[in-house]
């Protein structure tokens, strides 16, 4: 993947992309980056060795996926916070069809 690219899109936005070969989990890194810094983070590793789902489900995260958590400074209310997954979603999966030439599914919450 050419994070190159994508590092200085978001960089041009004021958003810090930070790639990992593995981790334990990318929202717990994001946790610990977001302590000291108010920026907008993507994180993004190739495997994770003690991924959480849901509800803090074990999440089995091989080598050979993406696994992406990213937090967001916005002004909407809490309550609508599932929007952002569903639009990150749609966003992935229409940018996969067209690229790819797949026929791409979303299984809630955010899976691909």
């Amino acid at each position: 993947m050419q994070y190159n690219k994508i590092e200085k899109l978001l960089n041009d936005k004021g958003m810090i992309l930070k790639h990992y070969k593995s981790v334990k989990s990318t929202m717990q890194t994001i946790k610990n980056l977001i302590k000291n810094n108010s920026k907008c983070f993507f994180v993004v590793a190739d495997k994770q060795t003690q991924g959480i789902g849901r509800r803090g489900n074990k999440w089995y995260s091989p080598h050979g996926n993406i696994y992406l958590s990213l937090n967001l400074k916005t002004f909407n209310d809490i309550k609508d916070h599932y929007i952002f997954g569903l639009m990150t979603a749609l966003s992935i999966s229409e940018t996969l069809d067209d690229l790819c030439k797949v026929n791409s599914k979303i299984k809630w919450p955010n899976d691909i």
